[in-house]
């Protein structure tokens, strides 16, 4: 499959259950075109209702070599957390990876802009995730 059909399929409604199941239940080499997908198309698949699954689902699966779909998180950190779907990626990579909440605030998402995220409807959703830990 191409690139653009994983893409497409992530924003079905029906296809993205077929593709989170894939990821959950098969190993890192068997998704990896689809994981490339997903980090070739980051923002838009981050900010979309149903990519939005499929990037959590990676991070759930803890797959072979996720660390650059976290550090991809962590760097647009302070733009996807104002985002309405955007904001879960967050908040299930501090889930999945509580170490992440010190790499959160070595990028600066909390302590220069920890007023504008908490009067955020999103953003005060990050920091209340942050804060559960």
């Amino acid at each position: 499959m191409k690139d653009c059909d994983f893409i497409e399929m992530s924003t079905n409604q029906n296809s993205i259950h077929v593709l989170v199941r894939l990821v959950k239940q098969l190993p890192s080499s068997a998704v990896k075109s689809i994981y490339d997908s997903v980090l070739a198309h980051f923002e838009s698949t981050c900010g979309e209702k149903n990519g939005i699954c499929l990037v959590k689902a990676f991070l759930e699966s803890q797959q072979e070599g996720i660390g650059t779909l976290r550090s991809r998180i962590i760097d647009n950190a302070f733009v996807l957390s104002a985002d309405p779907y955007g904001n879960y990626a967050i908040q299930k990579l501090i889930e999945v990876c509580p170490a992440s909440i010190e790499q959160l605030f070595q990028a600066k998402l909390l302590p220069d802009r920890f007023k504008d995220m908490c009067a955020s409807k999103f953003s005060s959703n990050v920091v209340d995730k942050m804060l559960e830990l």
